[in-house]
């Protein structure tokens, strides 16, 4: 008797580790964007799918910093202090949502020994990632990055005969690496883009008509917030524009609100596949023991078409039948 109980008290200390010590994750978050929600929820159901669930052999304590919607950033000091916090706590992993919680947090915890796994940055290199699909020493990450090529190749299927294009922008830095990608890209496709930086602070009507009068017969949103300020006042700016003049809006920023239609096309990452990509990330690093420099950055493979076929109607476009079956029609 004494025997079996030393065996089985053997294995009770060998299997201890497993049963008592969850994974501890941070995650931080730098603006209460509804996209991240999207993400996070989504990172959430996967890593249960795949077997780390929340409250049992997981714990995910996600902190979110106001951003300044003028800057696009939160509080230095505050960021500087929850990041400060974040590694005090040792977790097991760290998962930055957006590029400025990556850029606070991500050397603090590869410097500290923490596995990072980042989320929703457009712009690998711009948070210290060597190219694209290759991420650098303690961590990996999953980019939102949407290739300007396709976007125009969808806006060419769609649009035929559109030779030039206006977009309207500020001086976010992940905005301007896709305007530029666009510009060169564009090109190739015998699509000449025109731009307009302004301040978040501007209207939109001024740089819009300054395209329009330099020949733009459409024009793409990208994924700036600038169209978010001022409760959307470039977003009603915007619909004013395409209702009057009669051109139409592709946009590669999430559709908000649901009941301001102003895009015919939107040509967007879906959120809740990247926060599914997130969670694959973790579950290699947490229950197969890799490590995030081994992991290429991932990015989803296939675009979110979507076409809003009042817009288009309401524009007296008659949108070709290829697009309309490989595009899911906006609720």
């Amino acid at each position: 008797m004494r025997k079996v109980c030393t065996v089985l008290l053997g294995l009770l200390l060998l299997t201890w580790p497993c049963m008592a010590a969850p994974y501890q994750i941070e995650v931080l978050q730098v603006g209460d964007v509804e996209a991240f929600g999207i993400v996070m929820q989504s990172t959430i159901k996967e890593l249960g799918r795949l077997g780390l669930v929340q409250g049992q052999n997981v714990n995910i304590r996600r902190t979110i910093i106001k951003a300044d919607m003028l800057q696009g950033a939160g509080n230095e000091v505050e960021i500087q202090d929850r990041a400060d916090r974040i590694i005090a706590a040792r977790p097991d992993l760290v998962l930055t949502i957006g590029t400025p919680a990556t850029k606070a947090l991500k050397d603090k915890a590869v410097a500290a020994r923490i596995p990072v796994v980042f989320s929703c940055v457009y712009a690998p290199l711009l948070v210290g990632s060597a190219s694209l699909t290759q991420a650098g020493p303690g961590f990996t990450g999953v980019s939102i990055y949407v290739d300007p090529a396709d976007v125009l190749n969808v806006v060419r299927l769609a649009f035929p005969g559109l030779k030039t294009l206006g977009i309207v922008h500020s001086e976010d830095e992940n905005v301007l690496a896709f305007v530029n990608d666009a510009k060169i890209k564009g090109r190739n496709l015998k699509i000449n883009v025109l731009t307009r930086q302004v301040r978040k602070t501007d209207k939109l009507t001024p740089a819009a008509c300054e395209l329009i009068a330099q020949g733009a017969q459409a024009f793409l949103v990208p994924a700036d917030v600038y169209y978010g300020m001022r409760d959307l006042e470039p977003v009603r700016e915007l619909i004013a524009i395409e209702r009057e003049k009669k051109l139409p809006v592709i946009s590669c920023a999430i559709a908000r609100p649901k009941d301001a239609h102003v895009a015919v096309l939107l040509v967007t990452p879906s959120f809740q596949v990247i926060g599914e990509l997130t969670a694959r990330q973790i579950a290699k690093i947490l229950l197969r023991g890799r490590k995030p420099e081994t992991l290429p950055i991932l990015r989803q493979e296939h675009m979110h078409v979507q076409v809003d076929t009042r817009v288009a109607k309401s524009l007296g476009l008659t949108l070709p039948n290829q697009l309309l079956m490989m595009a899911q029609p906006r609720e």
